[in-house]
Order: structure tokens, then sequence, then C-alpha cells
């Protein structure tokens, strides 16, 4: 075998080995460590009716981590000639990286997506939302808006407890039943399972369906995502997918019972993370103006469950 013969086939090996080394990482990278919380966001000022909270994704690559926070506000009015701005905040370390700017409607509703690779995300303990004149490279003295804490990695929330106080309000339009009901869901991010507890009383028809519905916010009507057995009192687990968890973690899903007398829902409820601010027995909330356009893009309707890679449902639905 000539010299230039044994040249070409070392060097088919090196590329060969390069490409492994290529696919193991990319396998790495599809497949690294994840972890999840939710950080629910207070106002700062006294008597303020806000409430946020914000979506964390932790997830290990071989050298770093990739950091997700998908946050949203309600009730967070514009104030004229500022800006919010979001920061994770290292308390210890008198340090804070911005997050990015954003707006809220006239109602105060607002969204914010975070997306960065970090070499050591966990010196942040807080995330701060600031009220200032301009963007700022830290925040400034007496702007904070709102904050939430974050838990340590090593404590990140696996288990996520949600409440969905259900009334006729909520319904998308109204109704004037006088039926009340509550929903209990714990979501265990580790093993992507969402187990319910669902009751209800006073319904004025026979109950045709009970369904989870997202993405949707309040005032909007969005895909079904599961099917719930029918009753007075139901109890279970289902099976979700990472996407469906940011979406009920977001608050952006609703629990929603139908009838006959009501054919697209009697009572419904929006799902929020234990902590964040419910508004009665299902009375309506601050509804959100028109405009978050993702939330009747995304998700698809199912008999029973959704799956991420079925095409998407443009349009809200009952």
């Amino acid at each position: 075998m000539s010299g230039k013969t044994i040249s070409i086939l070392a060097l088919c090996l090196v590329l060969g080995l390069a490409g492994t080394a290529f696919a193991l990482s990319d396998n790495v990278a599809q497949n690294a460590n994840k972890s999840y919380q939710t950080v629910v966001l207070s106002p700062s000022a006294a008597g303020s009716s806000a409430t946020g909270s914000a979506s964390v994704s932790v997830a290990q690559m071989s050298d770093r981590y990739r950091v997700s926070i998908e946050l949203r506000v309600n009730k967070l009015v514009p104030q004229p000639g500022t800006v919010y701005e979001a920061w994770l905040v290292s308390s210890s370390n008198n340090f804070s990286q911005p997050i990015g700017a954003f707006g809220t409607n006239a109602s105060g509703s607002g969204t914010l997506t975070f997306r960065e690779d970090m070499v050591n995300p966990g010196i942040f303990d807080k995330i701060e939302i600031t009220s200032q004149a301009k963007n700022g490279t830290n925040p400034a003295p007496g702007t904070e808006a709102m904050s939430g804490s974050i838990a340590p990695s090593g404590t990140l929330n696996e288990i996520v407890t949600l409440k969905g106080n259900m009334g006729p309000m909520q319904e998308a339009p109204p109704n004037s039943s006088a039926a009340t009901g509550t929903g209990t869901f714990m979501l265990n991010t580790s093993i992507n399972e969402l187990s319910y507890d669902v009751q209800f009383s006073g319904l004025e028809g026979t109950e045709t369906a009970a369904t989870l519905h997202g993405p949707g916010s309040y005032g909007q009507n969005a895909p079904i995502m599961f099917t719930l057995p029918m009753g007075s009192h139901v109890t279970g687990t289902l099976n979700v997918s990472q996407s469906q968890e940011q979406k009920i973690l977001q608050g952006r899903t609703y629990m929603n019972i139908k009838t006959d007398k009501y054919p697209n829902g009697e009572i419904r409820g929006q799902l929020l993370v234990t902590g964040m601010q419910q508004s009665g027995q299902g009375d309506y909330p601050e509804k959100q103006e028109a405009g978050d356009g993702e939330d009747q893009k995304e998700g698809n309707a199912s008999s029973s469950q959704q799956s991420d890679n079925e095409p998407e449902n443009e349009g809200g639905g009952y």
C-alpha cells in the first residue's frame, strides 16, 4: 500500500471520528439534563394589584448552561416616560444581568422571552422588574416594580401546584350560570406528569364534557389539550410534553366544563401557579387585550391528548 493511500485512509479516519464527535455533541445538547421552576413575581408598591410569573428552565450542556425564561405580567400598568426592564440579580455579588425591556398594554399585560447560554447561572437568586426612564446597565435604585425569588439550583421545583377557580364569568363569552368549581393540579416536571382533582356543583345543564385547553389567556378560546372524565368530582393523571408543561407553567391553560345548556362551556377556570392571584370563585380577572397572537396560533385540538408533532390549529376552539 502506497504512502499516499495510507494518508488518505488516515484522513478519512480522522474525519469519521470528528463526525462522530460532533454527533455525540449534538446528542448531548438534545438530551441535556433540564430543571424547571416557576418564579412568582410580586408587586413592590403597596396597593398594587399587579401579578406575574417567570417560567425558568436550565439545560445543562457539556461546558455551559442554556437558560430560558418566559415572563408574563398582568395589571402592570404602563408609566409615561418609563420602560419596564427585567433583570437576573445576584444579591450576594451585587451583580445584575439584563433579561430585556418590554412594554405592557392598556390593561397592564405584557410578555418577555429570554434565552442565553451561561457559565454559572446558579449565582442568580432573584428576578426583578424595574420601571426606568431608559434602558440601563443596572437596576436604578428605587425603580423596582416587581420581583420574585429564584430557588437555588439544587432545589429547583420538580412538583408545581396549580389551581383554577371555575365560574361562568371566565367563559368567552360569559354566561349567567350560578355554578362554581375548582381544579387542583400537580405538575411533576421530572417525570412529565400532570395529576388533577376537579370538582364542581350547581350546574344548570347536564355535563357533556370536561376539557383542558391551551394555549389561551383570559378571554381567549383555545384548542383542547386533554379530555378528562366527566363527573362532579374526578381525579387522575395525564402524561404531558415539555412544550405542554411550559404552557401550563405560563398560566396559558384553562379547565372547561361543558353542558347541554352551555355547549361551549358553563364554567371555566384559568390554571395559575399557587401563590399567583386568583380572582374569587371564577370571577373574571382583568382581561388581556388582543394582540398576544401566539396564544391563538399554537396548539392542536385533540379529543384526548395533543402531540407536539401534529400541525398547528389556527384560531381558538372550545
